[in-house]
């Protein structure tokens, strides 16, 4: 099976919108930008390559931020191609390619200051629901342990890179997404990513109790001794860590807690449990009234800041082509787009 590796670098978050693109870019010699007004035309353009991957060459794809099944860039890394959305990249160094040369799109566009207002007014929500989080952190913070927190951190660095060599390359961090809130919900393809790993650390616990920070000393360490990583930032505070991956070392560290928790399915899988090992006992259970209320006000704002996202299912800009100006050949018009890239 060709290896794919799924992500986002892009996504709707307390901070607005961000975009993680250029780092994944490192080193790719030929860019490809696709412009229409149709996000759904460019992402069919990039399904029917991702189908027509004839080489079987490994690749990398890069979801869309809004539909909920769509693709906004794909990279063949070894080949060193990128070919892109022009909403995600659009710099003068790329090969830009007018896809409405092939698929006129004639159909009247709403005002793009119509989407730009539901997004700010999601984006508003999310980060008041940041702000409600922050006072969740604070009940955890306030019991934990930080001399056993930084005892588990030393405990795993040991683990993971006591008998790798350090080598004296630099190494490079590619900055990802590995969910988003889309048109289709909040969506996430952990399961994906953690598919070809062999040593997965689900690292679970409350708010504050330190998994970004242990996962950010994880980086720290992988980039000294010139391992590539790929650092996958919260979808919500794009300030914290959320996923690690060191792949030349077959290691991934992931935040596995609500809204993303998952559980160990194969018997390499490992659990560390910050709030049972730095909190102090009892605590849930001491501020479970506090919690219960931050919680339900937290993900009142979350759901909210979605509903908005969720609205721009109604702009044709979202939605599948369907004008008359089209002729029933859609596969062959895809096709000639695709010809216009010439990989090797």
């Amino acid at each position: 099976m060709t290896p794919v590796i799924p992500y986002y670098v892009r996504g709707h978050t307390a901070e607005g919108l961000v975009n993680f693109v250029e780092s994944n870019l490192e080193g790719i010699e030929n860019i490809y930008v696709l412009s229409h007004p149709s996000h759904q035309v460019l992402s069919d353009v990039l399904w029917k390559m991702v189908k027509d991957n004839d080489r079987k060459r490994t690749y990398e794809k890069i979801y869309s931020p809004y539909l909920a099944n769509g693709l906004e860039g794909i990279i063949f890394r070894e080949a060193s191609y990128a070919i892109l959305s022009v909403d995600v990249f659009d710099n003068d160094i790329a090969t830009k390619i007018d896809v409405t040369k092939w698929l006129p799109y004639t159909k009247k566009l709403e005002e793009y200051n119509e989407v730009k207002e539901l997004r700010q007014k999601a984006y508003e929500q999310f980060s008041e629901a940041l702000h409600i989080h922050d006072d969740l952190e604070k009940v955890y913070i306030d019991e934990m342990d930080f001399a056993k927190a930084d005892k588990v951190a030393d405990q795993l660095l040991e683990q993971i890179f006591s008998k790798v060599p350090k080598r004296k390359n630099p190494a490079h961090m590619y900055k990802r997404i590995f969910g988003t809130n889309t048109i289709g919900g909040a969506l996430n393809k952990v399961e994906e990513l953690l598919a070809p790993i062999n040593n997965r650390i689900y690292v679970k616990g409350r708010a504050g109790t330190g998994k970004s920070v242990l996962l950010k000393k994880v980086i720290d360490q992988s980039m000294a001794y010139g391992y590539d990583v790929e650092v996958y930032r919260c979808s919500f505070d794009p300030q914290s860590v959320d996923m690690v991956m060191i792949r030349e070392l077959d290691y991934c560290l992931f935040d596995s807690t609500a809204p993303h928790e998952f559980f160990p399915t194969q018997k390499t899988d490992q659990v560390v449990d910050l709030y049972e090992e730095t909190v102090r006992s009892g605590t849930d259970e001491k501020y479970a009234k506090k919690i219960q209320q931050i919680t339900k006000e937290y993900q009142l704002g979350m759901k909210k800041g979605l509903a908005h996202i969720q609205q721009l299912e109604t702009f044709p800009m979202f939605q599948a082509i369907t004008n008359e100006s089209i002729d029933e050949d859609y596969a062959t018009r895809l096709q000639k787009v695709i010809q216009e890239i010439k990989i090797k």
